[in-house]
């Protein structure tokens, strides 16, 4: 694994590169980093909003926690005595086949 450069080295190496540029490439150079300061700028704007909403968030949730009255336990729903489904069971062919034959045998 290379060993990291230091920033002094870095420092160099970038003047090196930027001296052996022409004037046109010096400033496609400036404008890819002013758009890279502008992604950067935007992505923290979005990074700290998303941190403000959170904490007020959380302040809220704590304020409410601490002097929000106690809540009312909730009433279980009685149960009902008729069947939770109206309509029609329905059995199966095989079961009606299997009882006639069960009474066929029965019956002398």
């Amino acid at each position: 694994m290379p060993i990291p450069l230091t920033a002094d080295e870095r420092e160099r190496r970038f003047v090196a590169y930027v001296l052996s540029l022409h004037k046109g490439q010096i400033g496609e150079l400036r404008l890819r980093r002013m758009n890279q300061i502008a992604n950067f700028r935007k992505a923290l704007l979005e990074l700290m909003n998303n941190l403000i909403e959170t904490r007020a968030e959380d302040l809220a949730a704590a304020m409410l926690m601490e002097y929000a009255p106690p809540r009312p336990k909730p009433v279980p729903a009685p149960i009902p005595a008729r069947r939770l489904c109206d309509r029609k069971r329905i059995t199966p062919p095989w079961v009606k086949q299997e009882s006639r034959l069960l009474l066929a045998r029965r019956a002398p």
